[in-house]
């Protein structure tokens, strides 16, 4: 298990600016969460009054420019000797107020100068640089920097991203973050406890489902107690980090599943440093994971360890000719390594667990666990033993079911064979799923069971209205390949290849039981985020209460990522929620929902005269 860091701001008494009420009382709350609740190795505070970080020389915590800024440079600046490692985390938390000045964000300390902001306050893409520095693979930020209510002009903080960290902002760039006086909390804080908290299948572990919480939450809150809106946001560089686990006391096992696709995905890429980091995620949470260990297995063959860690049987290797060993050792004229002795086992499993990321952490592993990893030396060759002989033919089951199912095939909204090459603008309907072994989440019935159904209506009202529509598949349909990955790359492949103007993915979700509503993603360009804003109006005008969950940044989805053309994934309910699975499971219900968006689409085409 990794170590957990945490550097916790909070500020009330400012000299330049407006004091805040709360800010102060936040981190100290929080604080005591990491140290208390969620056992934080270390937490540095730094408040009005927070005593002193005990050390040689104690390090002063008064949350001024100067004290701040020290500590980011004396405990982060060496990259050659890191505090923590990869399998590690780091959070940060500032409350306070926040400035935007030259197109970067900064933070405001104690006695920073709005009139001199580049010189007295600290810029979040320099502590971004800081917190990386340490070692730590996971580093996360929650934001709470734009509480006043006068003294700050203009756009706040939250234009910029920042690479290879976590972003949770308390708020968007044109808003206020409220403190609420019955609470005597900000109500960002108070719902980013109430979600930390949180306990059981409902729970917020990973990065994903906390920023639901927040981007529920909060709203909610604030209308309760008569504040104006406020909308936090994530922003996760790279995409894949927010399938991160943020509390590995909490997860579940389901949490990890997503994170070991996205591990997967980046080993079948070849990003093998990645992979191994991924899989060591997982081990943190799901200690006996079968796959992450035979994972990180099949990375050790593919990315050798470093001259000092290797320790293995002699192998005979093949010289260019075919013939000869070049190991140094005799060949024995097997090209079965001898079984290795307990004793060298016991070693290479020592140094496997440095390699991992584990080393030194062998007592605390689980019994389980570590008879897994007993076995390493198999789990790496994958040579069958004489009690396990090696099975004759294939495992039937995957291959029947694909052969029972036909090919995948573009179809018209009637199911005919469309008629090619396009004519006028044509838009590609992508009912997602439905291609073996992509079959998509279950909730009370089959995700594509669902988006089928609205996928065919909306090409159809598009067909109606003088829209060429194609749908990727009007069946459960197989294809070459087999895979998660070659289902996306069917439907990329599809879109191009016709040369499609508009792709729409339809979908649904899954996630804790009570989440409802719906969501749309979109790729990351204007003419994107323009088609989501204007299929969610048409939706949200089309059916009274279905609760509205925003357009959400798509860049890390697979489609929405390698599509050339504007895209969008529509996700229009959650089919493990009992209320939302009755209305997708409704005709009535599938039909608005088709009409909506299909209405979107067509407003989007004219708005861009594509059509009349």
């Amino acid at each position: 298990m990794g170590r957990n860091w945490a550097i916790v701001v909070g500020i009330n008494h400012y000299e330049n600016l407006r004091s805040l009420n709360f800010a102060k009382r936040d981190a100290s709350v929080m604080a005591t969460w990491f140290q208390q609740e969620a056992k934080f190795n270390q937490v540095f505070l730094f408040t009005d009054d927070s005593p002193a970080i005990a050390a040689n020389s104690p390090i002063p915590t008064q949350p001024t420019f100067g004290h701040v800024r020290r500590f980011l440079r004396a405990q982060f600046e060496n990259i050659q000797s890191p505090l923590l490692k990869p399998e590690d985390n780091l959070w940060f938390f500032f409350a306070g107020h926040g400035n935007r000045y030259k197109d970067k964000d900064y933070l405001m300390f104690s006695d920073s100068d709005p009139g001199d902001v580049e010189n007295t306050a600290i810029s979040v893409d320099y502590v971004t640089q800081r917190l990386r520095r340490s070692g730590a693979d996971n580093v996360v930020l929650f934001l709470d920097a734009c509480r006043d209510e006068s003294s700050r002009a203009g756009l706040g903080i939250g234009e910029q991203s920042y690479q290879g960290v976590i972003t949770f902002y308390s708020c968007t760039a044109n808003q206020k973050s409220w403190e609420i006086e019955e609470l005597q909390h900000g109500s960002f804080t108070h719902s980013l406890l109430e979600g930390l908290r949180l306990q059981g299948e409902a729970n917020c572990a990973t990065v994903e489902r906390l920023a639901q919480y927040l981007c529920y939450q909060v709203p909610h809150l604030n209308t309760r107690y008569g504040k104006p809106a406020q909308n936090p946001y994530l922003q996760a560089e790279p995409p894949y980090k927010m399938y991160f686990i943020l509390l590995e006391q909490t997860a579940t096992l389901r949490d990890v599943e997503p994170l070991k696709y996205q591990a997967s995905q980046a080993e079948n890429r070849g990003d093998l440093l990645l992979a191994k980091q991924l899989w060591v995620r997982v081990l943190a949470v799901s200690r006996g994971d079968l796959d992450a260990i035979e994972a990180i297995g099949r990375i050790a063959r593919r990315q050798p360890f470093s001259s000092e860690l290797p320790i293995s049987t002699p192998m005979p290797v093949p010289s260019p000719s075919g013939g000869r060993s070049l190991s140094s050792e005799p060949d024995t004229g097997s090209s079965t390594p001898p079984e290795p002795t307990p004793k060298l086992l016991f070693a290479q499993r020592q140094k496997f667990l440095q390699w991992v990321g584990l080393g030194g952490v062998v007592t605390i592993v689980s019994g389980v666990f570590l008879s897994i990893f007993w076995n390493y030396e198999r789990l790496q060759s994958k040579s069958p033993t004489p009690s396990s002989p090696a099975p004759s033919s294939p495992v039937p089951n995957l291959p029947t079911l694909q052969k029972a199912l036909q090919n995948c095939r573009l179809s018209s909204a009637t199911g005919t064979n469309p008629s090619l090459p396009k004519k006028g603008i044509l838009v590609m309907v992508d009912p997602g799923h439905g291609i073996p072994p992509d079959t998509g989440s279950l909730g009370f019935f089959r995700e594509e069971d669902v988006v089928l159904p609205i996928s065919k209506k909306i090409a159809t009202i598009l067909e109606k209205n003088g829209v060429q529509a194609l749908l990727t598949r009007d069946k459960d349909c197989t294809i070459s390949g087999g895979t998660v990955r070659s289902s996306l790359a069917y439907r990329v492949k599809m879109a191009e290849q016709v040369n499609a103007d508009l792709f729409v993915s339809i979908h649904a979700e899954v996630f804790n039981k009570k989440a409802h509503g719906f969501e749309i993603f979109t790729s990351n360009n204007s003419n994107s985020q323009r088609l989501g804003q204007l299929v969610s109006s048409s939706i949200v005008q089309s059916i009274n209460g279905l609760f509205n969950r925003g357009l959400k940044a798509g860049e890390h989805l697979f489609i929405l990522k390698n599509v050339s053309m504007p895209s969008i994934l529509v996700d229009p309910g959650f089919i493990d929620n009992k209320e939302d699975a009755a209305l997708l499971n409704n005709p009535d219900f599938q039909n608005k929902m088709a009409e909506a968006v299909a209405q979107g689409i067509i407003q989007y085409l004219k708005e861009k005269k594509q059509i009349n």
